[in-house]
């Protein structure tokens, strides 16, 4: 009962700020970078929160999983990403759709050497919420995390547990090996979703 309550403050906290994050930027003045809405998805455990407090320098040796979601912003060199991670719990993951209005790419992050069992399951879900309208054209990052462990994955036999030919079809795609124990890691996959929506954000019609 006190986690549901919990899950269910997380979420509304998260409809405020969205709700006042669209109110404020009509009237702040526009930063020197581009700005970018980053979706961060993922199963519990795939080291959702852990890649982005890596990335931020902050401290991952007491972090839990994310009940609700978690809102951090990360610059980069050309860019910000303005990242919104919500928990990968199974009475989270249904909520997932709410949150997807605005959003610019998908990070989806997977442990690579998870259980076949739980790998099956994140495809399923990644194939579920790609199929929402709202995420047409979206960008997508895969980040392969725990690469650095034995029973890592391949990418070729992560891009086929995954159907990556089908969810690659009209739809720029990235996988990315990462690691928590190499910062750089991470950021190369970040940096180079940046880059393709910096290619998208300038090309005609944007």
């Amino acid at each position: 009962m006190c986690a549901n309550f919990g899950l269910y403050c997380a979420l509304i906290r998260l409809g405020l700020y969205s709700f006042g994050r669209r109110v404020c930027c009509t009237c702040r003045t526009p930063p020197e970078k581009p700005v970018f809405q980053v979706l961060c998805l993922g199963l519990t455990g795939s080291g959702k929160s852990a890649i982005i407090y890596a990335l931020s320098k902050d401290s991952i040796d007491k972090l839990e999983p994310t009940v609700g979601f978690l809102i951090k912003p990360l610059e980069f060199t050309d860019c910000i990403f303005e990242m919104k991670e919500l928990g990968g719990a199974d009475n989270v993951r249904i909520y997932w759709d709410r949150y997807l209005s605005g959003v610019d790419a998908l990070i989806y992050v997977v442990n690579s050497a998870d259980t076949a069992d739980n790998l099956q399951l994140a495809s399923q879900e990644l194939t579920r919420i790609l199929q929402n309208k709202q995420l047409n054209n979206v960008p997508l990052l895969l980040m392969a995390n725990h690469h650095d462990m034995e029973d890592a994955r391949s990418m070729d036999q992560l891009k086929q547990i995954f159907d990556w030919p089908i969810i690659s079809t009209n739809r720029q795609c990235i996988i990315h090996p990462s690691s928590i124990k190499n910062t750089d890691t991470i950021e190369q996959g970040f940096k180079k979703l940046c880059g393709k929506l910096q290619i998208n954000a300038s090309s005609p019609g944007k």
